[in-house]
Order: structure tokens, then sequence, then C-alpha cells
């Protein structure tokens, strides 16, 4: 099997496998296999952002020293993470909330991003 035909494969199993969820709680199956397609999309995309400032911060970097850019790539990639997260989100949503409540609708996307800031915030800045 060549990788091209893996990935295809890969992206049809993970469509098909969002779908069913849809199909299991009674929703219009073109309409989940489309908001499906969308959130299959948004994850590979925030995947894609990842893997792309992981492989440029190892392989070109800054032009600095491996014991100052060792460290750093771990935090790179965590702020990547989180940068990726609030991306893919939107996509993430509408699939969602199509699933749970039956709308397409970006319903629940504020609440999640404002608990993930609100984590953060707690997280990085404790009162003492």
């Amino acid at each position: 099997m060549d990788a091209k035909q893996f990935f295809y494969l890969f992206v049809i199993a993970c469509v098909l496998y969002n779908t069913y969820d849809g199909y299991r709680l009674k929703r219009n199956i073109i309409i989940s296999l489309i908001t499906s397609s969308i959130a299959v999309f948004g994850g590979l995309l925030a995947m894609f952002l990842w893997f792309a400032v992981f492989y440029y911060s190892l392989r070109f970097g800054q032009n600095i020293s491996w014991w100052i850019k060792t460290p750093l790539i771990p935090i790179v990639s965590f702020a990547t993470v989180l940068l990726t997260v609030f991306i893919a989100a939107p996509f993430w949503a509408i699939h969602d909330n199509y699933i749970k409540t039956g709308n397409l609708s970006f319903y629940k996307m504020k609440d999640r991003i404002n608990n993930l800031y609100d984590w953060i915030k707690k997280f990085f800045f404790k009162k003492k």
C-alpha cells in the first residue's frame, strides 16, 4: 500500500467514524457526513500546522547552539498545540453541535474557548 493510499484510507475512515455518531443519534446522514468531513479537515489542518512548526524549529532553527535550541523546541511545540486548538475549534464545533443538538451552529465554541483561557490563566498566574 502506497503512503498516499494509506492517507486517503485514514481520512475516509475518520470521516465515516464521525458520520456514524450522527447515524447512531438519528441525525441526517448527509449533513452528518459534511460536518464530519469539516471536522476531519480541521484536525488534519491542526496536525499539519504543528508538524510544520516542529519540523522547521528542528531542521532550520535560528542558527543557535543545540544547548539553547533543545529546551526551546518543547516550549514552541506546546505553544503551537494551543494555537492549533484555537484554529481547529471552529471546525470541530460545527460537527459537535450538530451531533449533540441537531443544529448547525457555533453555539458552544465560545464557552469552550473561555474555559480553556480560564484554565491557562489559573495555571500560569496563580495568586499567592
